[in-house]
């Protein structure tokens, strides 16, 4: 199997609804049901790393959580299967703007072992 053809980890991807819990003042009410999809957008090299690149948008209704009107979360995401890890995330929500989490000062090699050695003078007490 080509590197291009694994699926990045879950949740990816395709469509999925969310449920949601009501405030105890809306009990027995239908809840609002929240469309996620999921799509890959291909391979990027980032870093001088091969990153596949995901984007998840979910949909919230008119009404969800106090908001007047229905609106869009847009997460991208970029996964390093080296890593086996998020290197870059970006979230775009209307509430609460842009948020964006990067991995960086990557070091691909193992740290010193003088690190994880116990002092001699270590006492347990």
């Amino acid at each position: 199997m080509r590197y291009e053809d694994k699926a990045l980890p879950q949740p990816m991807p395709g469509k999925r609804r969310t449920p949601v819990i009501l405030e105890p003042d809306h009990v027995g009410e239908v809840p609002p049901q929240i469309e996620t999809e999921r799509k890959e957008l291909g391979v990027e090299i980032m870093q001088g790393m091969k990153l596949r690149h995901g984007r998840e948008t979910s949909n919230y209704p008119a009404g969800f959580v106090g908001h007047k009107d229905a609106y869009n979360v847009v997460t991208d995401y970029w996964y390093s299967e080296e890593l086996q890890s998020f290197v870059l995330v970006k979230r775009l929500d209307p509430s609460n703007g842009v948020q964006t989490l990067t991995l960086s000062n990557i070091r691909r090699k193992n740290p010193d072992v003088s690190l994880f050695r116990i002092p001699k003078d270590y006492q347990v007490q």
